[in-house]
């Protein structure tokens, strides 16, 4: 990221960062801010390649504690920018309005859930709503000049960062570095296979349109081409070896949008365009049933999430269940539908513990509600509508409006079977191309915002005091975090995780942990109470288990066969959940029931055979 590009936004015509009568060190001041940008913008981008092995749960925490970090920084420097600015004029269009708007649906629903307000998944989401803005003033603001050394610094980026993701794969493949997972050989710097293909899937469409359209002057085009093509190759063949068939969809999606692009003036009769409708959807219904039946057990198993899912849809319709709840929900949801209905012996047997819907449009509806849905979708066809048929500007404009909009639709395509708004990189890649697609809607319908220097003071302040909030509850995390890891090398005991405890108690790896150490303690009422209290988190049939085994200890024999029940049909195919509830109606001499169940026992398929199965 240049600064000078930053500079041209904020020392734009209608924008003064810093007024003459400053003091002296106002211009330090200034360059500062602009270098704080660049470097956490430029930081931000490398999130994927954090997860030093410092804190336990390394691979899902540490990436998330180093882009609220960054992004904290991020917010200062812009804080210091608007307090810094005189009066100014911005333009808002439809999708900033209705981005906005479900951002203020999100905030409205959390004041009616008895769950932390600023949990970490919705602190995120609004990093990366500021993303979408930063970029699209970045874009609005700046010059041709300057859009040139932008686009020329992304492209080398986006080139860089792609290769030494494709790289690492490659090592891992040829047994050069080992995988990140005992259960996958290729896993990227990621710790599943899937979160690397959506990652590869946000950046692969980028690279093709810079082989396609790059706008670079001609005695370096060749060598940009090549390159472009080298890495998209390499890309490619590690994506296909993934076996993620969602970014293969993606991938696909995303090319034909490509190839429409540059052709779609020489599409000039109803017969052209018939043809290759009729091709294209020819070859996605074969390609959608060869994809079927590539992997069919998990092609049926994510039929029957989307199956539950419906239910908890119907049970929330409107207002859904919050941002970021499903996880938290749905095995309550799978193991109330194992229950109460007749499963087919399939859905038993490729039932587990699911944390997403593998449908980004059903998890809003699940979570956001219809409202919610409505929102996003709208969102999605202004931006689009807008990208589509605006006046073109200059080369450039064009580049980056099929660059950007050709990624999001990869990364949509890819949602529609995957969960790629689960992953920051993804998720901030998307919001960023979204606001790089703002800011070139120039000329569509918008509002036009004067702001003067008293309100643009409040605005910078609110920015600087939601930084260091930001700031704050980050390094709070990461210092329990690290103190958690200490523990369980150190001195594993209840007394040194409960002083974390009120930093992690909304974690679910935490408290898993933690609520083990107090059954091995005997503690069995504290254990009862902690969980209870962070009822909104217990996705896994342990703690349900954990709680069964302490009511149990306490003469609560009701509450103990009622989380074992929950425990089982949570994941019905598990051994472990059915044995213990089996034992414990042999202790309480039920045998007719300990009979029933360990009838149930013999009769199940064993998926992976374990020590404690023999």
């Amino acid at each position: 990221m240049h600064t000078d590009v930053l500079q041209n936004i904020y020392g734009h015509a209608k924008i003064t960062l810093l007024s003459d009568n400053m003091v002296l060190n106002g211009k330090n001041l200034q360059l500062i801010s602009l270098y704080l940008v660049a470097g956490a913008i430029t930081g931000i981008m490398l999130t994927p390649f954090v997860h030093p092995d410092i804190i336990i749960n390394s691979f899902a925490t540490e990436p998330k504690l180093w882009f609220c970090f960054l992004m904290s920084v991020l917010i200062m420097a812009i804080g210091w920018c608007l307090f810094t600015c005189a009066e100014t004029t911005i333009n808002i269009n439809i999708p900033d309005i209705l981005l906005l708007a479900g951002l203020l649906n999100m905030v409205f629903r959390k004041f009616f859930l008895s769950i932390p307000f600023f949990d970490d998944k919705f602190i995120i989401y609004i990093c990366v709503v500021v993303l979408y803005f930063a970029f699209k003033f970045i874009i609005h603001f700046a010059d041709t000049r300057q859009i040139r050394k932008l686009t020329n610094a992304a492209t080398v980026f986006v080139f860089v960062i792609l290769l030494l993701s494709c790289c690492y794969g490659v090592l891992q493949l040829t047994d050069v570095i080992s995988s990140n997972s005992p259960f996958f050989k290729l896993t990227g710097h990621f710790e599943n296979p899937a979160w690397y293909a959506n990652y590869l899937i946000s950046l692969v469409p980028f690279c093709i349109v810079v082989y396609s359209y790059h706008p670079v002057r001609p005695n370096f085009r060749w060598y940009l081409k090549y390159s472009a093509f080298i890495i998209v190759f390499i890309a490619v063949l590690v994506l296909f070896t993934t076996y993620a068939r969602a970014a293969w969809i993606g991938l696909f999606v995303s090319t034909i949008f490509i190839i429409w692009s540059l052709y779609r003036q020489k599409l000039t009769t109803r017969l052209h365009k018939l043809l290759i409708v009729g091709m294209l959807c020819f070859i996605s219904i074969g390609a959608g049933f060869f994809l079927f039946k590539f992997k069919p057990q998990s092609s049926l198993g994510r039929l029957t999430i989307w199956k539950i899912s419906c239910n908890i849809i119907a049970d929330h319709p409107f207002t859904g269940v919050g941002y970021g709840n499903f996880e938290y929900l749905y095995d309550r949801y799978q193991a109330s539908y194992f229950a109460n209905n007749v499963a087919t012996g399939q859905e038993l047997e490729l039932a587990d513990i699911t944390r997403y819907p593998y449908n980004i449009f059903l998890q809003i509806l699940c979570e956001q509600g219809l409202i919610g849905f409505i929102l996003f979708c709208s969102f999605l066809y202004f931006l689009i509508k807008g990208t589509l048929n605006k006046n073109t500007i200059n080369d450039y404009s064009i580049f980056w409006s099929v660059a950007a909009l050709a990624s999001m639709i990869a990364i949509i395509t890819c949602g529609m079977f995957s969960y790629p708004f689960d992953i920051i990189p993804v998720s901030f890649f998307f919001y960023i191309y979204g606001g790089i697609l703002s800011g070139y809607m120039r000329g569509q319908k918008q509002v036009l915002l004067k702001i003067d220097q008293r309100f643009l003071k409040i605005l910078g302040l609110f920015f600087l005091l939601s930084a260091g909030f930001l700031f704050a509850i980050t390094n709070s995390k990461f210092s329990a975090n690290k103190k958690w890891k200490e523990i369980s090398m150190l001195y594993s005991d209840e007394v040194h995780l409960s002083k974390i405890y009120p930093v992690l108690k909304d974690d679910v790896f935490f408290m898993d942990y933690y609520s083990r150490e107090l059954l091995y303690e005997k503690k069995y009422k504290e254990l009862i109470e902690r969980l209870n209290a962070s009822d909104h988190i217990l996705m896994y049939p342990s703690f349900y288990l954990d709680l069964a085994a302490a009511y149990d200890a306490i003469g609560q024999y009701q509450n103990a066969e009622s989380a074992f029940k929950t425990a089982c049909f949570m994941i019905p195919n598990r051994f472990k959940s059915k044995y213990l509830w089996a034992k414990f109606y042999l202790d309480h001499q039920q045998y007719a029931k300990a009979y029933q169940l360990s009838t149930a026992i013999m009769s199940m398929k064993i998926k992976i055979l374990s020590i404690e199965i023999v």
